[in-house]
Formats: structure tokens, sequence, C-alpha cells
């Protein structure tokens, strides 16, 4: 299951990459035709490709650490490939100021993580008596579709202002629209991390754990 579930994520991921591929096309028209050549601007895109589709396998193990409570490795997935990511990205900057530094960042990141997640899941599978596994028998094919409309209409509700802003003012104004974006989302976003570490680390609990739920709520804030 974890092997299948991450070729989805991997294809899905491949997918997007095809289509902002053929997107970049479109902006060679516009004040982007300054930033980069048409050959420069698809590897660019190629590399975050293969970077979100090392993070989508990093996302599916994350997943499945949740379920056995390896918190641990969940944490080295999640945490750990975002802060590699920052680190590589930064020092990129610091040589070569250049775009080129977001998707190495993450390009570098999962390509040093992703192995050594994979290997620690698989030493601690070994090490296991008690894989919780599922008993409900899922469609492939429906699961991956439905996944890939989500995928789609997110990337439409959440990324379409970033393309206006980008078509109509170049990259320098979106850069600074993307950061001030950031900052402004900032609580939102920190409010949703809270919720979904929260809800999923005490959805397997019942009635009478509510000690436990409360430390998980503060140790999450913390984290948060």
């Amino acid at each position: 299951a974890l092997i299948r579930s991450s070729l989805l994520s991997v294809a899905g991921s491949i997918l997007v990459g095809i289509g902002a591929t053929l997107l970049w096309l479109v902006l060679q028209n516009g004040s982007f035709a300054e930033t980069a050549s048409p050959e420069e601007g698809a590897l660019a895109i190629g590399a975050m490709t293969l970077a979100a589709a090392l993070r989508s396998i990093l996302m599916v193990l994350a997943q499945a650490t949740l379920l056995e409570g390896w918190l641990s490795l969940r944490n080295v997935a999640t945490a750990g490939h975002a802060a590699g990511a920052v680190l590589v990205t930064v020092l990129w900057l610091l040589i070569d100021d250049s775009y080129w530094a977001l998707p190495m960042g993450w390009l570098c990141s999962g390509v040093i993580f992703t192995p050594i997640c994979l290997v620690w899941f698989a030493a601690q599978s070994r090490r296991s008596t008690h894989i919780i596994r599922g008993h409900h028998p899922l469609r492939w094919g429906r699961f991956a579709g439905l996944r890939t409309v989500n995928t789609i209409v997110a990337a439409a509700v959440l990324q379409g202002d970033r393309w206006i802003v980008a078509l109509i003012g170049g990259p320098a104004v979106l850069a600074i629209y993307e950061v001030a974006w950031r900052f402004a989302a900032l609580p939102r976003t920190l409010v949703q991390a809270l919720s979904l570490h929260v809800g999923a680390d005490v959805a397997g609990m019942v009635r009478g754990q509510g000690g436990a739920a409360l430390e998980i709520v503060r140790r999450t804030t913390v984290l948060v």
C-alpha cells in the first residue's frame, strides 16, 4: 500500500509538472520572457517537479508513520525535510542570487531525506510486531482521480491570484506579493497546522483520555 500510494502521488506531481511546463510557454509572451529562456524555465519547472515528487513520497510516509505512532520518523519526514529545504535555499542564495535557490532547495532536501526516511521506515517495520494494516478495499483508480481533481481545484483557488499578479506585474511584483501574502496568512496557517496535528494525533483516542489529549494540544502548540 505504501508503494502504490507513493507511485500515485509521484504520478500526480509529474502531471502537474507537465501542466506547469505548458503554462510556462504561455508566460513566455509576458514579462517573464526577460527572466529566463524557455529551456531554462522548463529545467527549473522540471527540478521543482522532481522535488514535489520526492516530497509526495515523504507525505505518504508521514501518514503511515502517524498510524503507527512513530512520531520521530514523522517529524523528520515533515519538519526535517522543510528545514533542510530552507537551509539549502539560504546557502544557495548566498552563493548565487538566483531563483534556482527555491527548486534546488527542495530538490536537494528531498534527495537527502527521502532515502533516509524510507530506510528508517523499513527498519522500523521489521522491528515492529503490531503493524496496523487496513482491512477496507481501496479503489485506487477512484482515489487517484478524486485526489487529482482536488489538487487541481485547490491549486486554482489558492494559486490563481499568483498567476494574475505574475502576468500583470512580472516577477518582481510577484515576489513582493508572495512575501506580503505569507505574512498576512501566517495566523491562519498556524491555526490550520495546530488543528491538523491535534486532530490527527487524538483521532484514535477514546473517552477518558482527556489528559493525554490536553498534553498533545500543549506539545503541538509549542511546536507550532
